[in-house]
């Protein structure tokens, strides 16, 4: 993948625009994909599904989600220039003094009155 440096146990990487939706991921779909191949990798490929499924109403968001499949810890290195990087709601605060960046880093939260995040 370009972009992408590895050392350790990385044995596939994801990435992607996010699949906006009405309905959730279903059991179904994983049958689906355990038509066409082992159940060991349909059974990636349906987490892969479920992780890069959102619903519909957060569709303004245009996101991209990146997915590292690894067999033990390993260190990534991804080659890209955003202006800005989201930490979600359960980071770690010892994540922030790993990331070497130019971009603006923000954690954000969740807003204990109204079904929102806040920075």
């Amino acid at each position: 993948m370009n972009g992408f440096k590895t050392r350790g146990g990385v044995n596939r990487v994801y990435f992607g625009n996010v699949c906006y939706s009405q309905e959730r991921p279903s059991e179904n779909d994983f049958l689906l994909y355990r038509l066409f191949y082992d159940e060991k990798y349909a059974l990636e490929l349906y987490k892969v599904h479920v992780v890069f499924t959102k619903y519909k109403a957060w569709s303004y968001e245009g996101e991209y989600k990146f997915m590292a499949l690894t067999s033990s810890p390993c260190d990534y290195v991804i080659n890209a220039s955003p202006t800005t990087i989201y930490l979600g709601c359960n980071a770690k605060a010892s994540l922030l003094s790993t990331i070497t960046t130019k971009a603006s880093l923000k954690r954000v939260y969740k807003d204990d009155k109204k079904y929102a995040l806040r920075d």
